[in-house]
């Protein structure tokens, strides 16, 4: 059977007939060709999706364990089941599980990892570290490879800040009531270490506000300050127009400040006393050229004479193998005089003047040299470097400006303590 080509209206060159066999094996051949198209192009779109994937991550398979839901990785996709999804590693020096940002600048933040949750109960977290080595170990370690950077940044409030913490920071913490907490059940809580540059420091700028504080509880001492070659405590109020140091128990009837050691002050001695009708009133004590210990009494003259013992702790305190001195007053109009004629380790002996035989009541005073201070004497002392005001550490740009805005910069030369109460 032959088939011949229709014709249209127009009139074209005649097509040469084909036989009916000849039709039906052109036919075959344009269904083949049309099956390798679309099986090339359906390879095509498999290796793209392949080459997407591989382009998103690369995750190894353990082959003994089944790939399946529970074990495969996927991306995109929300974890339904209630299990974890997990990724570990066998291989010794290799983290299981690396994320890479490498893009320089972001709409957002160009961070490589973010964790992220919305539950507030069994204390949660966007992103938790755990080690379980059976020695050492660390559950969450934050390096920065610059000098400038921050290891880790820990914020607490509202939205995740875009501004960077101080240079240089180990570890930094913000937050609107604790900027970092620790705690210890045996060990120390917070701990500050520097080579070459302070070891903790506080910077407050809140009024009467404490830049650093301690409280101790129970038994335990608040705050202690210990140098191998250097002064354990400093104080220093840099305007000069408050105390550098502040020290109250609770009134002039408690215990103040307690020094094993001798006392030093370039300025007086004084105790404020208060009066009924002129105020608190400064009195100042006495000074010497040398450690002498006093001691006041009253005796009374018989017949002209009499000895006094010395009170015999206060004998202990002092050296009454050497000489010291007695001042007498007597307490009589009709007095002829008196007289130290002997002293001893004991006592001393008191005889009126003139060969008088008064009988009246005299007060005397002792001044002896302090046990083991006898040779001191107007001894020379060369004043210790005084302190420079420690400088205040780089604060970047999160803190600089925030305390730039309420203290003045010449306050930032050192720390400031409590104001006194007016009261004391």
């Amino acid at each position: 059977m032959t088939i011949k080509p229709t014709t249209s209206a127009t009139a074209e060159p005649e097509q040469p007939a084909i036989t009916t066999s000849q039709y039906l094996q052109e036919t075959v051949e344009n269904r083949r060709t049309e099956r390798r198209g679309v099986l090339a192009a359906g390879l095509t779109l498999v290796g793209a999706a392949i080459a997407w994937f591989a382009g998103r991550a690369n995750a190894g398979h353990d082959t003994n364990i089944a790939y399946d839901s529970q074990t495969a990785m996927h991306l995109d996709v929300t974890n339904t089941t209630s299990g974890s999804t997990r990724v570990s590693s066998n291989i010794s020096g290799t983290a299981a599980f690396v994320v890479l940002n490498n893009y320089p600048v972001g709409i957002s933040r160009p961070d490589g990892l973010l964790g992220r949750t919305t539950y507030t109960t069994s204390n949660c977290a966007g992103i938790a570290g755990a080690s379980e080595a059976a020695s050492g170990g660390i559950g969450v370690l934050g390096t920065s490879n610059a000098s400038n950077g921050t290891g880790v940044f820990g914020y607490s409030g509202s939205s995740v800040p875009f501004i960077p913490p101080p240079a240089g920071t180990g570890v930094f913490g913000e937050g609107p009531v604790n900027g970092i907490a620790g705690k210890s059940a045996a060990g120390t809580a917070v701990m500050g270490n520097s080579s070459t540059g302070d070891g903790v420091w506080g910077i407050t700028s809140g009024n009467l506000r404490i830049a650093v504080g301690a409280h101790g509880i129970g038994q335990a001492h608040a705050l202690a300050g210990y140098s191998e070659n250097q002064v354990g405590v400093i104080g220093v109020n840099v305007s000069g127009a408050n105390y550098a140091g502040y020290f109250t128990s609770g009134g002039p009837t408690h215990p103040g400040v307690f020094i094993d050691g001798f006392f030093v002050a370039t300025g007086t001695k004084s105790q404020a006393v208060p009066t009924a009708k002129h105020g608190l009133r400064r009195l100042y004590a006495v000074e010497s050229t040398q450690p002498l210990f006093e001691d006041f009494g009253s005796a009374w003259l018989e017949n002209g004479q009499t000895t006094v013992r010395l009170d015999p702790i206060f004998a202990a305190t002092v050296n009454t193998a050497t000489k010291y001195h007695v001042f007498l007053t007597p307490r009589s109009a009709d007095t002829r005089g008196l007289a130290v004629v002997a002293q001893s380790a004991e006592g001393f002996t008191v005889q009126e003047a003139h060969g008088g035989r008064g009988s009246y009541e005299f007060d005397y005073r002792i001044m002896a040299k302090v046990r083991g201070q006898e040779d001191t004497r107007l001894e020379a002392f060369t004043l210790p470097t005084s302190p420079t005001p420690p400088k205040v550490p780089s604060l970047g740009d999160r803190l600089s400006e925030e305390v730039a805005t309420s203290v003045p910069r010449s306050a930032l030369a050192a720390p400031v303590g409590p104001v006194p109460s007016k009261d004391r």
